[in-house]
């Protein structure tokens, strides 16, 4: 981390966004010179980067990404469900029933993980690349509304410029 990341001292943001996935919470905030971006995931880790509103172009990439735990919940919600039916339905073999148990715990933990991730199933990115063209900041619509995602962007956009 930066020195620079840490001291906010000085004028307070022109505007703030922040983004929450079911793993990470991201917060953005947009000084005249720079983009601060605080991350913590929930396993209690943290991290603060940096951009220099000079280093990027401006341009704006959209991109649309799957949400990769709710496409692995399906499955675990699927497969245990399975593996549970299938137990059960050999229940004369003692020891398949406690397979069963473990699989429907399994089925449950998918279930409840795929009703968390549902409404971000499908995440719409704005990635902002510098002037060698690599990708620098990316900026998730996961936060309360469209609006709030857009018009950030927007100011992110006019400060680049």
């Amino acid at each position: 981390m930066s020195n620079r990341a840490q001291n906010h001292s000085g004028p307070a943001p022109l505007s703030a966004y922040a983004d929450r996935l079911l793993e990470v919470r991201r917060e953005f905030l947009l000084f005249p010179d720079r983009i601060v971006v605080r991350a913590r995931w929930w396993s209690g880790r943290s991290y603060e980067h940096v951009v220099r509103t000079a280093d990027l172009t401006g341009e704006v990439r959209e991109t649309v990404v799957r949400y990769r735990i709710h496409r692995y919940a399906g499955w675990l919600l699927a497969v245990g469900a399975l593996i549970f039916a299938a137990c059960f339905y050999y229940a004369d073999i003692a020891w398949l029933q406690p397979i069963g148990y473990v699989a429907l715990a399994a089925a449950a933990v998918g279930g409840i993980v795929l009703a968390l991730t549902h409404r971000n199933r499908r995440i719409r990115f704005a990635r902002f690349p510098d002037r060698s063209g690599r990708i620098v900041l990316d900026i998730a619509d996961a936060g309360n509304t469209d609006d709030d995602f857009s018009a950030f962007v927007r100011a992110v956009r006019r400060q680049c410029r």
